[in-house]
């Protein structure tokens, strides 16, 4: 136990500097520092250390880890379940990577790859994102081989990873919370499939967590080691996607935000408000001067000198300079008034001497270890370690952006060009999907981690709350004599909590309460609860500012996942894949929730409670397992209820009989009655942590149940919404049919190949290796490196899309009639849209409502141009072109006196009401749980052509390639 007296040290400071060895830092702060580290004065009752470690003595507790003298390895639960887990993960990530087509943007990343692997160079463009994807692509093929399936081995190694980054964690969510974590991630149907997807965003995910985790661990132990992770991490997410800003602002906001309520509350007044002005000051010099635009296509030394020399004299230059010259000012006055009341403060408490300048008094271990201001403060003193991690964040930038140095310039510029190409991107809104986009797709892949993560986000406020205005007490043995000093308290010690309170005569200062009687140490021993804190608000200034908030972490998370809900759906891209991100702050939230539901449930059992006789001799474990088979056999009962009565079309379609949908009402009902009962005869917390328990238990069925068919079976299978878009079974099994065609013919990968840059992608990677394979935008003009023009009938293999079958001339049609045999097959499908995009009826009801009037105002795109003038009519052709533009038609709305907000909400609102209705809930039940479609899927068609020649051959060995789900070609 900790006995904090003046000019002592605690032993939990001495014991957070042995983390790590000298590297820490913190071993050395009670030999140099005079005053007493991180001390609390107390104003409630204080035991002796023996009366401490007889009170300690009392409960022994329970170690669950203990680190051995010399390495030794012992197997117990949690280890055998996390070996389970990461196999299961490593499983799951690996097996059969070949299967799945490669999707259009895998078709890029694994080219320009495959390109830099062969040596032919890399280069930074902004379209491509960060540069480590290609990077470790390439080094994947180095290390493999390049194929179908080593392109996806980088991205499923990081999926493995990112299982395991949990167990950093363990201190945090709880050591089944951190077990929990690693599973959900591994059976997460987003961080599945994206793990065997050849995209950045596992990349992004593993580096948030890593950066997360880092930052996390640094301000609960400050060191070199945990400075530098997080310096790297922070590094892998800006060579990785722009979205790195957004995690910087996030994380660091909210860390300062917290740095500032510690050190003086009004710093976030003071700087927060400045920066507020800046920022609207910023913006709007943004909107009067647009900035010179990046030259994007060609990025060279010329273009980017002459770039950077307009932007140095631009007025959002100059505004960006002045507007950060002025916050540096701002902020160098405000923390030297808090060092300079700070030293006072310590003057007047005696920790220090007058030679102390207010800088060292800034930096000084005042706050105890575990918080932000404390690891601020080991940074402050510890300039040498702060520059190395600055500098492995720069030169991993470096590094990468230039391409092991291979392009100079582009590094200088690379990760703006790329946040002000995407930036510009916003206005194009790519998908333009409708704002709840990602309402549908959290519920429908992450269930599990939408809800407890919601739940536990709301806990999490609620003991933050509770633990700032309730005082905590513990039980302390105490003198008899001295029963009549509990709940007193000096009031000159109060009015000394902060540095910033007036301060009164130090030597009737800092006395506990326990010293102002003497007593006999032989005084009768009795156990007394007592107030651990003083009374008082604790939000506000006062002594928690300078100990380690118990939810400092949870409140991060609930900020990580509602921000970033808040974030991407106002951002006008939204993709499936952008769904990861959303996922993994809930999954960390719901892993904190269930730790404390695993953690109670073991307490429930090891502690003998279950034991007791509730009721006629009945345990209390036998009531907790009823409660857990009766809602293990409601969920059955209900699933068999919503099958009967979604068996048939004509039930679906009509709604089967009023009589038959009273039934689903059942479950629910007999499932509170086993609630109610169960609660009122073993407790609500250990029925509620039963209840989660098999909630959690029937979501992780449906999680693996929705992430194995997502993964295996519908990966290349326009089937879900978290596809959205893929190249179909039929054009691998083509590519296959040609290797192994082409593998048997005398020219091998000579052959050559023709096909239409609609299918460019991903066909120039799958033919890499031919030597003759082109790629042509008009079949009318065919013109080839030699110079001359190849007609059609020298090509072995055509493949031509349908949309560019109108380029053919009746010549070229007549050639590939006589001497080629044709097939078809289907190149993309893509999930019909309508399906979920009528959710919100707006648009139409705006475009009634604003038709055949003049426009109020001039209305402006997301470009800044002008889309509609003032008493312009407003047509329904020109207010459905305005609709195609995001955002626009609401703007036209708004102006001419409706509300677009209220609008979506209300049509939201009646959209949910409608799904009520039989004949829709069963469609959406029947898609939820089987993905049964009820529209067409969209369809993009191609021509494969095999020249006469070697037809005989390909019939005879095309038939050994196993035929695609989607029925193969026609």
């Amino acid at each position: 136990m900790a006995i904090d007296k003046e000019g002592t040290t605690r032993p939990e400071i001495a014991e957070a500097g042995a983390d790590g060895g000298s590297n820490t830092g913190l071993e050395t702060e009670t030999e140099t520092w005079s005053g007493p580290v991180a001390t609390a004065e107390h104003d409630y009752y204080e035991p002796s250390a023996d009366q401490a470690d007889r009170l300690q003595n009392l409960a022994p507790r329970r170690v669950w880890w203990r680190m051995p003298p010399t390495f030794r390895y012992y197997l117990n639960l949690e280890t055998v379940l996390y070996g389970l887990v990461i196999g299961l993960a490593i499983f799951l990530r690996f097996y059969n990577l070949s299967a799945q087509t490669l999707h259009h943007d895998e078709g890029v990343h694994a080219f320009y790859s495959w390109q830099y692997y062969n040596g032919q160079g890399y280069q930074q463009e902004p379209w491509k994102h960060g540069p480590f994807l290609y990077h470790v692509t390439a080094l994947m093929f180095w290390l493999f081989g390049d194929n179908n399936e080593t392109a996806r081995f980088s991205t499923a190694l990081f999926g493995v990873l990112t299982c395991l980054l949990p167990l950093a964690l363990r201190k945090e969510l709880g050591r089944w919370g951190a077990l929990t974590a690693s599973f959900l991630l591994t059976i997460s149907p987003m961080f599945l499939y994206f793990s065997r997807f050849l995209r950045e965003d596992i990349f992004v995910a593993f580096a948030t967590l890593s950066l997360f985790i880092s930052l996390v661990r640094f301000i609960d132990r400050p060191g070199a080691r945990w400075w530098n992770f997080a310096m790297l991490s922070l590094a892998l997410l800006f060579c990785t996607k722009e979205v790195s800003f957004f995690y910087l602002a996030l994380f660091g906001g909210f860390i300062l935000g917290w740095l500032g309520w510690q050190l003086a509350p009004r710093l976030l007044l003071i700087i927060g408000g400045y920066g507020l002005l800046a920022l609207l000051g910023f913006f709007f010099v943004m909107k009067l001067y647009p900035p010179p635009p990046i030259p994007f296509e060609h990025l060279n030394g010329n273009e980017i000198g002459q770039y950077v020399g307009q932007l140095l004299v631009h007025p959002v230059f100059i505004a960006f300079v002045i507007l950060g010259l002025v916050g540096v000012g701002v902020v160098w006055f405000a923390l030297a008034e808090v060092a300079g009341n700070r030293r006072q403060f310590m003057l007047h408490r005696g920790w220090t001497d007058p030679s102390v300048k207010p800088s060292a008094a800034l930096f000084a271990p005042y706050q105890q270890p575990g918080t932000v201001a404390y690891a601020v403060a080991w940074l402050g003193r510890h300039g040498k370690a702060a520059l190395i991690g600055l500098a492995l964040l720069f030169g991993f930038y470096f590094v990468f952006f230039t391409g092991f140095f291979s392009d100079i310039p582009q590094g200088s510029v690379g990760l703006f060009s790329g946040l002000w190409y995407w930036m510009a991107q916003q206005g194009v809104a790519r998908g333009n999907q409708p704002w709840y986009y990602y309402f549908f797709m959290l519920p429908l892949y992450e269930p599990l981690a939408l809800l407890l993560g919601t739940v536990a986000s709301g806990l999490i406020l609620f003991k933050t709350f509770q633990y700032g205005f309730r005082r905590q007490h513990r039980t302390v043995l105490m003198p008899i004599s001295d029963l009549d000093l509990v709940g007193q308290s000096q009031a000159s010690e109060a009015d000394l909590d902060d540095e910033l309170d007036d301060l009164s005569d130090p030597a009737t200062a800092n006395k506990p309460v326990a010293n102002l009687r003497g007593h006999s140490q032989n005084s009768k021993l009795v156990e007394v609860e007592v107030a651990l804190r003083p009374a008082g608000n604790a939000l506000w200034p006062g002594r928690r500012r300078r100990e380690p908030h118990p939810y400092f972490v949870p409140l991060l998370m609930v900020v990580w996942a509602f921000g970033s809900l808040a974030l991407y759906t106002w951002a006008s891209e939204k993709m499936p894949w952008l769904t990861v991100q959303l996922a993994l702050p809930f999954i960390m939230l719901a892993a904190w929730l269930m730790d404390g539901v695993w953690s109670g449930i073991e307490e429930f059992f090891t502690s003998g409670e279950h034991r007791l006789p509730v009721m006629w001799g009945v345990t209390g474990k036998a009531f907790f397992w009823l409660q857990v088979g009766g809602l293990f056999a409601t969920s059955f009962l209900a699933y068999m209820v919503m099958l009967n009565l979604t068996a048939s079309e004509e039930k679906i379609m009509v709604g089967g009989g009023h009589f038959e949908w009273i039934l689903i009402w059942v479950p629910p009902v007999v499932a509170l009655l086993f609630f109610t009962t169960v609660f009122s005869f073993i407790g609500l917390k250990i029925t509620l942590k039963a209840t989660l328990a098999v909630v959690f238990a029937m979501l992780t069925i449906y999680l693996v149940h929705t992430g194995l068919t997502y993964a295996f079976d519908h990966g290349d299978v326009a089937l879900e919404m978290g596809v959205y878009t893929q190249t179909t079974p039929d054009l691998y099994r083509v590519v296959q049919e040609l290797d192994l065609v082409t593998s048997v013919l005398t020219d091998l990968k000579q052959t050559p190949v023709l096909y239409d840059n609609d299918l460019r992608t991903p066909m120039d990677f799958y033919l890499r290796h031919y030597t003759y394979k082109k790629a042509v935008d008009d079949f009318k003009s065919l013109t080839p490196a030699s110079g001359s023009t190849l007609s059609l009938s020298d090509y072995e293999v055509i493949m031509i899309a349908d949309s560019k079958a109108a380029t053919l001339d009746q010549t070229q049609k007549k050639t590939l009639a006589d001497n080629f045999i044709s097939r078809h097959y289907t190149f993309h499908n893509w999930f019909e849209e309508s399906q979920y995009r009528d959710f919100d009826r707006s648009i139409s009801l705006e475009i009634a409502y604003l038709q055949n009037k003049p426009a109020m105002s001039i209305v402006k795109d997301a470009n800044n141009s002008v889309v509609l003038n003032k008493d312009d009519p407003m047509t329904v052709d020109k207010l459905q072109q305005l609709a195609a533009l995001p955002g626009v038609l609401d703007k036209v709305y708004n102006s001419n006196g409706g509300n677009a907000t209220l609008l979506h909400l209300k049509e939201a609102g009646q959209s949910l009401y409608r799904l009520t209705t039989p004949g829709d809930f069963s469609r959406l039940w029947r898609y939820v749980m089987f993905r049964e479609q009820f529209q067409p899927l969209g369809r993009r068609e191609f021509t494969l052509y095999i020249k006469k020649d070697i037809a005989p051959m390909w019939r005879k060995y095309a038939d050994l390639v196993p035929q695609p789900i989607s029925g193969g070609g026609k």
